[in-house]
């Protein structure tokens, strides 16, 4: 394939290879953006050439490959690279600091693997304490996955995000106990989670109509009070859990 060098994509998808030649020295893809080789049966580490690729690759999808051994350090030099899926692998060691090269990274995935250590600082987290000051490189964030993590999300009230999400999942994390105004900024955004956060007092009455893309609103198990009878949901909404809470008054108006 390497003889190919006008190649812009590649998929290989569940096509029961066994290696991606990892001790492979150089590649000439030199115009290769999307690179598909998930659902393989490699058994070996993430090849070095994959390096050989900074200047042009886009999308990197390595999902359920039998990957092992560290990451290397030198896949996070793909200064192009926007998303990355390396989930369910069996890669294991910390992550290393060069992560936080990836400064065009919208979607990243380093789920089900067997890593440790803690999150870099290059990238922006620590494991205790998020604030605003972490998310000031992440201009293109769109998706953001936080659930059940032991951090504590701690931001200015008065704080407007850089970006605009499309997915918010901040389930089980501390982020209580006054409601999170700088929603109101992000009108893009189609799902929220916010279960189990510890938030508590009165929802404002912009949040339940706020956005016209929302599809998907949890706000169970916390402590917020609020009078229903005077609340129109959006008409996009298709699931709504607030169980667990204090919501008081009729509901006819507000389901319909």
């Amino acid at each position: 394939m390497s003889k190919f060098p006008s190649l812009s994509e590649l998929y290989l998808y569940n096509c029961q290879l066994d290696s991606l030649n990892p001790y492979l020295g150089f590649v000439n893809f030199t115009s290769l953006r999307f690179l598909c080789p998930s659902e393989n049966y490699f058994n070996h580490e993430i090849p070095n050439w994959f390096s050989n690729l900074s200047t042009s690759l886009l999308r990197l999808i390595l999902f359920d490959s039998s990957l092992k051994g560290d990451i290397p350090p030198n896949i996070f030099n793909l200064e192009k690279l926007k998303y990355l899926d390396l989930r369910i692998n069996s890669l294991n060691g910390p992550i290393p600091s060069s992560v936080g090269n990836l400064s065009r990274i919208r979607t990243l995935f380093l789920d089900q693997n067997e890593l440790n250590g803690t999150i870099p600082k290059s990238l922006g987290f620590s494991l205790s304490t998020v604030d605003e000051r972490h998310f000031r490189k992440l201009l293109k964030l769109k998706d953001l996955y936080m659930s059940e993590a032991p951090l504590f999300f701690n931001v200015n009230s008065s704080w407007v995000p850089p970006f605009q999400f499309d997915y918010a999942s901040m389930s089980s994390i501390k982020m209580g106990p006054n409601f999170l105004s700088w929603l109101q900024s992000q009108g893009s955004l189609s799902y929220l989670d916010m279960s189990m956060s510890g938030i508590s007092g009165k929802a404002p009455g912009w949040f339940w109509n706020w956005t016209s893309n929302i599809t998907v609103i949890n706000l169970s198990n916390n402590h917020i009070e609020c009078d229903v009878s005077g609340i129109f949901l959006s008409s996009t909404v298709k699931l709504l859990s607030i169980a667990n809470n204090s919501f008081y008054g009729p509901i006819s108006t507000f389901l319909c």
